[in-house]
């Protein structure tokens, strides 16, 4: 039980004795707004898993999660950063695999990845103008843009395992959600938010969806605390 559901349950004995003059639903209801003010960010477990952008003859291409960026950015750089042609298969393997944690486990070496990204393009049955429509779409790159094989460099310049530590110890969702669950664009939109919402709590500017979402919890529970005592003075 939270503190805060603890404090309004006190509150409740304090004003009426006892909890028993509460029905089911409403007592249902304190614990869902408790927990909502609780936690404004729960409503992220619910999105983490998405459908994937781009489906070719039943083979499905995701935008880039952390955890495939890290081991783009991390060993791929390394090994095939000046080749073009290898970077391109490696990027459509982490594009096609990245949601899945185990697909890159034990990729640190050079052999092993190259074998992994064979037995995965191997299966491909669509041609290669079909694939690279798919790869312009996982990496939501417009038609007007040139051709670039390699993935953004920010990336790179992101400290992806602080970042993740941060979104986990503040949202309390897990970190292989963050690493694995959703898109780095989606995980990096979400730490600006939490980063907002802990500014607006410090007085700083508000405005951001997770206060709104925090206001909207705390009113709930005003008006619900609202309906019980005009139920009970009746």
């Amino acid at each position: 039980m939270s503190l805060r559901l603890e404090q309004e349950f006190a509150d409740i004995r304090k004003r009426y004795g006892s909890l028993d003059n509460l029905t089911a639903d409403e007592i249902a209801g304190l614990v869902d707004c408790c927990r909502r003010a609780d936690n404004p960010f729960g409503d992220m477990n619910g999105s983490l898993v998405d459908a994937p952008v781009a489906v070719v003859r039943g083979q499905s291409f995701y935008p880039l999660t952390v955890g495939a960026s890290i081991w783009l950015d991390e060993f791929v750089v390394k090994w095939w950063g000046n080749d073009d042609t290898c970077y391109f298969w490696a990027l459509v393997y982490a594009l096609v695999h990245a949601r899945e944690k185990d697909a890159f486990t034990g990729l640190v070496e050079e052999s092993a990845a190259r074998w992994a990204i064979l037995k995965t393009c191997l299966r491909f049955t669509f041609a290669k103008a079909e694939l690279e429509k798919a790869v312009d779409l996982a990496l939501g790159r417009a038609k007007s843009e040139p051709d670039r094989t390699h993935h953004p460099d920010e990336s790179a310049k992101t400290d992806w395992f602080a970042l993740v530590s941060r979104l986990e110890a503040t949202s309390g969702i897990a970190r292989d959600d963050w690493l694995w669950g959703r898109s780095a664009a989606y995980t990096v939109k979400a730490y600006h938010e939490m980063h907002a919402f802990a500014a607006a709590n410090a007085g700083g500017r508000s405005g951001c969806r997770a206060f709104d979402e925090l206001d909207k919890a705390i009113n709930a529970l005003a008006r619900l605390k609202k309906s019980i005592k005009e139920r009970l003075a009746k």
